[in-house]
């Protein structure tokens, strides 16, 4: 080999390279890109991954909005339903005013509906055998039981009248419906609806059944505290009542 030749490669080394040739630009790449059979990278993964979050949180927002929604509708419903049955079992209509002249006939409606002062009068009618308080009245025969029965009707409706009656008839001996701690308990109603007859009665002869006649008529003059003429209850009707049977007793 002289020294214008070129070395041959040798053989065996290099033989089968090919070199590299840079495309020229706007002409595509000699080689294909490789196709990627293979999972999805990295960055696609987590794209997808938002996105199927984003999806759910799209769904989930209105389901739990909506179950949110009907548990309030349930509650309310709930409420008015319990709403209902208190006022089924604990509603009381006011009973009808008591006014006027009243017969028999009329007292016995009115108590039945629940007016306790028309009880009371009815009471009185009762035991004295009588139609009406009022003007001429037509007697009947009396009946001490019945005057008790709606003796209790009226103190059970919160007119102390009737708790006092009940205790009287009780001492009188005309009726056996009541014993010694009922009738202490039937006094002490009448005081706490405020008549001070019923308080005073319940101070002085606790657990007794004989009163004294000179002994009841002090306790009533107490109760009226001096007034002129005797007050013992506030309400007119029931002032009448009280009234009336004291006189007759006396």
């Amino acid at each position: 080999m002289n020294g214008n030749e070129k070395p041959k490669p040798s053989p065996g080394i290099g033989m089968n390279l090919k070199l590299y040739k840079k495309p020229k630009p706007g002409q595509p790449s000699a080689e294909p890109a490789e196709k990627i059979d293979g999972p999805l990278n990295f960055l696609e993964q987590v794209e997808q991954e938002s996105l199927r979050a984003q999806q759910k949180a799209t769904h989930t927002i209105p389901t739990a909005t909506a179950n949110k929604k009907n548990a309030y509708i349930a509650l309310a419903a709930l409420m008015v339903l319990l709403a209902g049955l208190l006022f089924y079992f604990y509603y009381r209509p006011a009973p009808p005013e008591l006014t006027g002249s009243q017969d028999r006939a009329s007292l016995l409606t009115l108590c039945q509906q629940g007016n306790g002062v028309a009880c009371g009068e009815m009471a009185l009618l009762e035991y004295h055998g009588l139609n009406s308080l009022e003007g001429i009245p037509q007697e009947t025969t009396p009946n001490p039981n019945n005057a008790f029965i709606y003796a209790r009707l009226a103190c059970s409706r919160d007119v102390a009248f009737g708790c006092y009656m009940m205790w009287r008839l009780w001492t009188k001996k005309e009726t056996r419906l009541l014993s010694p701690a009922t009738a202490e308990e039937t006094l002490a109603k009448g005081c706490v609806l405020g008549n001070n007859i019923c308080c005073l009665l319940r101070e002085r002869t606790a657990g007794k059944r004989d009163i004294a006649a000179d002994e009841l008529h002090k306790t009533i003059t107490d109760a009226a505290a001096g007034t002129q003429p005797p007050r013992y209850a506030e309400n007119d009707r029931e002032q009448r009542l009280f009234t009336y049977f004291i006189v007759i007793e006396q």
